[in-house]
């Protein structure tokens, strides 16, 4: 191995003066080495010929006649929209996947969420935009259950919040919900990728592509995926008597449902009195979106642009002419809970 790894040293050496040759110039600070070790020789070799600073450590590459050359070691580094490590490079990519579509998620966020767009537009945006900055490069992984349930999860969040199908509310299933969005599994999606992909790689003439390790990872990968289940299917539905106030939260993000609430919500049945800054109050005002009742207009325009992300769109916020007298002080315009008028 001493042997291969001084051959590893001369060729990086050599490419780099090539390059330069050509009149090329490399940052090297930007050029940065993946470095897998184990063993007492390559622990031996590894304190040999690397050095580290303040900066991180850094590969030696010798120089006839000049300084040694110093190639930043990182233990994962981005190429082409994916993650490459040899410490699992696919938790690593499925996680940089979804921070960058939750980054276009957030970008479109006012228009996913509008009520003046038709519903089949906004899933069309969210499938242009946000799934295909999800999904890109997935389908080449070997992806393990964990990976399409965080998958999933994901995609299920962000459906569900621009279709407004809280299932705490609308009962309405995982599967129920994308095949009414005309949203394809996410399994079978990467399913059909990888084999769409191997299928072309077998016919093609290009000897690049139908080396034997390319062909048999697309052949491993495919068969992996087959061995999987759908996350749609193993997630029980989601009943109003399976949670209380106090663990919503957590029964909805372990259910895939409401994760598009950011807080616990506040409110109550209407009706009923709520704990209010002047004393008890009744909650007379209902929200449109998930059905909880405020005891004033304020508090529930702040409620719907907290947890729902948009303005309140013209609530029905007129009551009984009685019921304000009710609640007025010598049925004069003042209230007789805070005093106001």
């Amino acid at each position: 191995y001493g042997r291969e790894l001084r051959r590893m040293l001369a060729t990086i050496a050599a490419c780099f003066r090539i390059l330069a040759k050509l009149g090329l110039q490399v940052q090297h600070r930007k050029t940065q080495l993946l470095v897998a070790h184990k063993g007492r020789q390559a622990q031996k070799w590894w304190k040999a010929n690397t050095a580290s600073n303040s900066e991180g450590r850094f590969l030696l590459i010798p120089q006839p006649n000049q300084k040694n050359l110093r190639l930043p070691i990182v233990e994962q580094l981005t190429y082409l929209g994916v993650i490459l490590s040899y410490k699992d490079a696919t938790t690593a990519t499925v996680d940089h996947r979804l921070q960058v579509a939750e980054a276009q998620r957030a970008r479109l966020l006012r228009v996913l969420h509008s009520r003046t767009l038709p519903l089949g537009k906004r899933v069309q945006l969210w499938v242009a935009c946000v799934r295909s900055s999800a999904f890109y490069g997935l389908h080449l992984l070997d992806h393990q259950q964990k990976h399409l349930t965080r998958i999933t999860i994901n995609v299920v969040k962000h459906l569900r919040a621009i279709a407004r199908s809280f299932a705490h509310m609308t009962q309405e299933s995982n599967s129920a919900l994308l095949a009414r969005l005309g949203i394809e599994d996410p399994l079978s999606f990467l399913l059909r990728g990888c084999q769409r992909l191997l299928t072309k790689a077998q016919a093609s003439c290009d000897p690049m592509v139908t080396q034997p390790n390319i062909l048999q990872w697309l052949v491993r990968v495919t068969e992996s995926r087959l061995a999987l289940t759908s996350h749609l299917d193993s997630v029980p539905p989601l009943t109003l008597t399976t949670i209380s106030d106090s663990n919503i939260e957590q029964a909805v993000e372990d259910s895939v449902r409401i994760a598009s609430l950011p807080g616990r919500l506040t409110g109550a049945p209407k009706g009923e009195k709520v704990t209010g800054q002047h004393g008890p109050r009744y909650a007379t005002l209902t929200c449109p979106t998930c059905q909880l009742s405020f005891p004033d207009l304020a508090t529930l325009k702040r409620h719907h642009q907290k947890y729902h992300e948009t303005e309140l769109p013209n609530p029905n916020t007129s009551v009984d002419a009685a019921a304000v007298r009710n609640h007025s002080v010598d049925r004069m315009p003042i209230c007789m809970h805070c005093g106001r008028d």
